[in-house]
């Protein structure tokens, strides 16, 4: 069904083209016409063929039910785990980062030791890693902080 509709549209593209193209041109003689008629029959096919097939789609969709999702029911919620508990490892990970990242703002700039020092704190949890990262760089873009050169971020 898709293939066909693909189908479908690359033709209408090529015979609007050609009506394009005979249109670009003034119609002096019999066969400029001719063009014309052929390529607004052969879109007037297509789109009879399109009609024929939306509405055998549509007639197929009107015999599935549809999922609960889109029936205007909520899908079922699925069971909550409790959060994990940070490791030690992962905390001392998190205050080390943020550290890192509240002195380089406090400086303005952000030098290649505290990118090291930042990427050696890699025990941290991806959230608090993503929120360390965002702060960096809403201080870069309000140009409280500056990246020293050779300070690349190592994350």
């Amino acid at each position: 069904m898709r293939d066909g509709i693909i189908a479908f549209l690359a033709g209408a593209i090529v015979a609007g083209s050609l009506v394009a193209l005979v249109m670009a041109r003034p119609a002096a003689d019999g066969d400029s016409l001719r063009k014309l008629a052929e390529a607004q029959a052969e879109l007037l096919r297509q789109q009879a063929q399109l009609d024929r097939r939306l509405a055998a789609f549509e007639q197929q969709l009107s015999r599935q039910p549809l999922p609960e999702t889109l029936a205007g029911q909520s899908p079922a919620a699925a069971p909550a785990s409790p959060p994990a508990r940070p490791t030690p490892e992962q905390r001392l990970a998190t205050q080390t980062g943020s550290a890192v990242v509240e002195r380089a703002i406090a400086s303005g700039i952000w030098t290649r030791h505290d990118a090291a020092e930042f990427s050696a704190a890699d025990d941290m949890d991806g959230e608090t890693r993503l929120e360390l990262r965002r702060q960096i760089a809403v201080a870069i873009n309000e140009d409280q902080l500056k990246v020293e050169p050779g300070a690349e971020f190592r994350w």
